[in-house]
């Protein structure tokens, strides 16, 4: 399938996504009493994909845009392998915490994006870097903005 193809089609997906996005943010109330309620920053990530996506789509459009760009079966799969560990993170988060989750997520996306590098350290290098980066992330959620985590 052509890139200009899957452009278009993923930029659709996401446009929908942002508008989707927007729509239940706007239900959850943008401003309540004078301060950001809890869909302002919904409606900020959704219109951020909308305008993303219609960027894309006028470029995809444009007769010059992207041709002659040919994927790889290996970057096709890398895609993939991101998009799915975001998944499993979503639904993992709900049974686990997010804690684990968000190990298990920089892990399988490490690997994913592995199948590129020659490191052989590089095991090692993505295992401490989920553990360090979740860890940072809790300190900064409990301790700094003291979020109750549990």
């Amino acid at each position: 399938m052509p890139t200009m193809i899957i452009d278009k089609l993923f930029a659709l997906l996401l446009l929908c996504l942002g508008f989707y996005i927007i729509w239940q943010g706007v239900g959850y109330g943008h401003i309540v009493n004078n301060v950001p309620g809890p869909g302002f920053f919904p409606i900020i990530v959704g219109g951020m994909l909308v305008v993303s996506s219609v960027s894309v789509i006028y470029q995809s459009l444009k007769k010059d845009g992207l041709k002659g760009i040919k994927l790889e079966v290996k970057e096709v799969l890398q895609v993939i392998a991101v998009v799915s560990s975001l998944a499993l993170f979503i639904v993992l988060s709900q049974f686990v915490g997010m804690l684990i989750s968000s190990i298990v997520y920089i892990l399988l996306c490490g690997f994913s994006i592995r199948l590129s590098v020659k490191d052989k350290s590089f095991n090692w290098k993505i295992l401490i870097l989920s553990l360090v980066v979740t860890y940072a992330c809790y300190l900064i959620f409990s301790k700094l903005l003291r979020v109750p985590l549990i």
